[in-house]
């Protein structure tokens, strides 16, 4: 009998929510979701609470399990603005907290249905530019799961490109994506080709014999404005029987429209400040008229920095917040003006300065409100951020446009991102409804503003045959696909933006390139930017240090030429510490007053759950410049490390982990009555450790140490860092572990893992036998001798093999730093792969349901393989399976395994397939989690 009934989403959905009801459509919504499933599009009044999908979906899915129906257990929430990516994640996070420690007879009823064995009751992931990839939701196929991301991440996830990820799990998540996901797109009218391809997606993935078992991929409209109606259309006008609701559509917002002798502000920084001073002194009347935080939000980064400028010098307290923030300098603002992206606001703050970046998604209720002319869907989202609730009296919205029309039409002005024509009509409109129109939700729903005008003359359908050609994820393509023609309403714009780091780096190039490989980009220090603006400061540098990180490897670039002739979305860009190229927190170019970007790595704030890690760079190696608040003792301290290493041959910097190693105690010893520099040695070396005291989480220490030296003989640079036990990365979990793991045990529980996952999300009985059989055989490629040398897992001879026998290793406990060192020693080609000869070894024991299926699971359970591999049958067979040469020309040498991919693609779909492996890859990863 079921525990859970839709009668109860009313209490769960308040006792989430603070005690606050859901509205009558959130109700509706849940019906609706019970009945016939996700509607195409909700349409929505800003305000309306269109985020309570969180809910919705999450309570929906422990009610199809309590009445034992199958709906799609992930939701991604995709909208374009970062800011509110991160609002989303905020609320699912703090609904899944709820799940587990709440004692409401409603919430624990929910979470009972969703808290599978080994899964929480609610996963939530952000997937964003500016952010390091969390793949948490690629290694939980079965739990419920929110995805909180933005269209150019999902996009690329779902068509097997997958910006800044590794390319080896591109087909996990398109594969995740395609089955058992429903994707809200919010501000839908702003993405109608992402909504197209997503849609297509799911027409494609639904031709499987997969989709018999399986929810395939669903799109859902989420919007104020839409731009055309669905028939499967959910839609909230007047709502009577909910007062709190009406008061918010009702809400009174009078309209003026200010003109401005220079609109839209162009030029430097001193002429914008020049075209913007009447605003700066409109801002301060409205702030003393309404008593509370008036918004300005301008279209551009520029014109925000110059208005902070303006009203900072007028002693206004301002906060600004625009999209190009790193995470570390958004925290700093939230700390330092709490409440301020709240409806209660920060009463510290007289204005908050803004671009788009607060049009969607963010809780705003400000008492006033100035903004630029924009289209008419996205003004009616800025007039969303102003007397939000129906609280205030009246709050009075201000519209900043020319005092005539432009010289050369309307079709030669640009504002930020809109086009003339759409600015022209936004205009013609507001003039229409006149001087002191309300514009209330309940008026923009009756007398909706315009639509922008599609940038496309036709929108691009994706044909099976593309389909295939992206989901090559291990072929090098000679040309790079472009995603703009898949996932952009406008083909001119970039798909996805680019991040840029701060660091202090050596001035060697080599150095540097060595020092940031062992610091990795971080999410919290990234700026983001789009590539166009990014280039011009590319540009701007010229032949300037520079790195360029892609998919999480470091690429062959040292200049910021370099990185402007490789640069494409989703890159990560890494620039010196003192470039002058930020203000207010935001990336600007060519900007005199510009500050240094800075090197935040080591900020605390950017690891709340984290050890933040400690860098030192020698003074020498610096070319001078200070790094560190006492530079002295860094270089004396590095001096002592360099010196040490040197002198006791056979160390490497791995022995610093453990205090109690000779080289440590020699360090230690060096530096006694050294003062400052002994100070910081004790300093690292007692920050947390496994099980101690402080903390007691399982953190592991990883010393980098530079293997040049200076002058002086001192190490150019040291790097100590923490890494939580339990996020070793795909790749190393391939062959560490906490402890040696026997290859035939390691093996068997995988198998029976991924037949677990495969009953769990409702796939036949057949194909739970597929998955347990590729388990048996994915690592059967460790067998060779070579990889077990790399597991230093050497050969016993005959008479030791009588008293201990031999066990073959799947995986054995050595720190990351050894791994790499030793596996350079080791006889194995470049590149070569283990699934690669697992694939051969089990191509003939194979038997039972879908052999071939089986076959190819087997030899992609790594992301490698689609198609092809790297070697042939020469390379791959190594000397205990020479009896296998022949067969192995015949898969690698003559194209039988490109044949099987195909032929696999053909019968179970390019998702489908993609799907069937991110199942086995999930086993598998979780079974290594658990150091088995």
């Amino acid at each position: 009998m079921s525990t859970l009934s839709r009668e109860d989403f009313p209490s769960f959905f308040a006792a989430v929510n603070h005690g606050s009801p859901p509205y009558a459509w959130q109700r509706d919504l849940v019906d609706r979701i019970a009945e016939t499933g996700w509607p195409a599009q909700i349409t929505a009044p800003t305000g309306a609470g269109k985020s309570a999908v969180i809910e919705a979906h999450v309570f929906s899915v422990a009610l199809a399990r309590a009445e034992g129906r199958s709906i799609p257990r992930r939701l991604a929430l995709c909208v374009s603005r970062r800011a509110i990516v991160d609002a989303h994640a905020r609320r699912a996070v703090e609904v899944s907290t709820l799940l587990e420690t709440s004692e409401h007879p409603a919430v624990q009823a929910v979470a009972s249905q969703l808290a599978l064995p080994g899964t929480r009751p609610l996963g939530v992931s952000v997937v964003r530019g500016g952010e390091v990839v969390d793949t948490e939701w690629l290694d939980d196929p079965v739990g419920c799961h929110i995805l909180c991301t933005t269209p150019d991440m999902m996009g690329s996830r779902l068509l097997f490109q997958g910006y800044r990820s590794t390319r080896w799990s591109r087909a996990r998540a398109a594969g995740l994506l395609a089955y058992d996901t429903v994707v809200a797109v919010d501000e839908a009218h702003l993405n109608r080709q992402l909504t197209a391809t997503v849609r297509r997606v799911g027409e494609l993935a639904s031709a499987s014999p997969l989709a018999d078992f399986l929810p395939s991929l669903q799109a859902v409209e989420v919007t104020a404005t839409p731009a055309t109606t669905a028939g499967d259309a959910l839609t909230v006008g007047s709502a009577p029987e909910d007062p709190a609701l009406q008061q918010r559509l009702d809400a009174t917002k009078p309209l003026h429209l200010q003109s401005l002798a220079a609109w839209p502000p162009s030029g430097n920084a001193a002429a914008r400040r020049r075209a913007l001073r009447p605003v700066a002194e409109l801002a301060a009347q409205m702030r003393e008229e309404v008593q509370g935080t008036v918004g300005v939000i301008l279209n551009s980064v520029a014109d925000a920095l110059a208005m902070t400028a303006l009203l900072s010098d007028s002693g206004l307290r301002t906060a600004t917040l625009v999209g190009p923030l790193r995470p570390v300098d958004r925290a700093r603002l939230e700390a330092e003006y709490p409440g301020l992206l709240s409806p209660e606001g920060s009463a510290q703050v007289d204005v908050l300065v803004a671009t788009q970046t607060v049009e969607v998604g963010v809780d705003l209720d400000l008492h006033g409100l100035i903004t630029d002319l924009a289209p008419g869907s996205t003004l009616v989202q800025r007039i969303g951020r102003v007397n939000r609730r129906g609280f205030y009296e009246a709050a009075p919205v201000v519209v900043l446009c020319p005092e005539e029309p432009p010289a050369k039409g309307w079709d030669s002005v640009r504002s930020g991102p809109y086009v003339g024509t759409d600015l022209e009509e936004a205009l013609n409109w507001l003039e229409e409804r006149g001087e002191g129109f309300v514009m209330s939700p309940a008026h923009l729903m009756a007398d909706p503003a315009p639509v922008p005008s599609p940038r496309r003359m036709l929108f691009s359908r994706l044909e099976p045959a593309e389909a295939e050609v992206l989901a090559s994820t291990s072929e090098s393509l000679v040309v790079e696909p472009d995603l703009a023609l898949w996932l952009a309403d406008e083909l001119s714009d970039d798909v996805a933006d680019v991040t840029v780091v701060g660091r202090n780096l050596p001035v060697d190039a080599p150095l540097a390139m060595d020092m940031v490989a062992a610091l990795p980009p971080h999410s919290h220090e990234m700026y983001p930017v789009s590539p166009g603006r990014c280039r011009m400061l590319l540009r701007h540098l010229a032949e300037a240090p520079a790195q360029l990180w892609r998919g999480g490897e470091q690429q062959r670039a040292v200049t910021a030429a370099d990185v402007l002739e490789q640069l494409r979305p989703g890159d990560v860009v890494v620039l010196d510490a003192q470039t002058r190229a930020a203000r207010a927190g935001a990336l600007v170019v060519d900007d005199p007053e510009a500050d240094p970007i800075g090197d935040v790595l080591c900020d605390p704030l950017g690891y709340p759950q984290a050890v933040a890690p400690v860098v030192l760079l020698h003074s020498e190696a610096s070319g001078g410049a200070d790094t560190h608040a006492d530079q002295p003792a860094v270089d004396e301290l590095l001096d002592v490390v360099g010196r040490t290493l040197d002198a006791h041959s056979g160390s490497e910097p791995a022995d610093l982990e453990d205090p109690g190693s000779p080289l440590s105690l020699a360090v230690t010893e060096s530096l006694l009555g050294r003062g400052p520099a002994a100070a910081l040695w004790e300093q690292a070396m007692t920050t947390p450790r496994a099980g101690s005291e402080e903390d007691p989480g399982n953190w592991t220490p990883t010393w980098a140490v530079s293997p040049a030296r200076t002058e002086s003989g001192a190490a150019a640079w040291a790097a100590l860092t923490w890494v939580a036990g339990d996020t070793l990365n795909a790749e190393s979990r391939q062959e560490l572990s906490g402890r040696d793991v026997e290859l035939e045990a390691h093996q068997r529980d995988v198998a029976e893992r991924a037949r677990e996952f495969a009953t769990r999300v409702g796939l036949p009985e057949p194909l739970q036998e597929v998955l347990h059989a590729a388990g048996l055989h994915h690592d059967d490629g460790k067998q060779a001798a070579e990889f077990q040398g790399v597991l230093r897992n050497r050969r016993v001879s005959t008479e030791e093999a009588q008293s201990a026998p031999y066990r073959m290793l799947a995986k054995s406990r050595r720190a990351a730093s050894r791994s790499r060192a030793r596996r350079a020693l080791q006889t194995l080609p470049p590149g070569w792969r283990h699934e690669q000869l697992s694939a051969l070894i089990a191509w003939d024991e194979v038997d039972g349901p879908e052999p071939d299926l089986v076959r190819r699971l087997i030899g992609t359970s790594h992301g490698r393989g689609r198609s092809a591999f790297p070697h042939g049958s020469a390379d791959l067979v190594r000397e205990d399976f020479a009896h296998l040469e022949e067969r192995a020309a015949e898969l690698f040498d003559s194209g039988t395994w490109d044949e099987l991919i195909e032929s696999t693609h053909a019968r179970w779909g390019v998702w489908g397939c993609a799907y069937l492996e991110a199942v086995l890859r999930a086993a598998d990863t979780s079974i290594s989690k658990e150091g088995r």
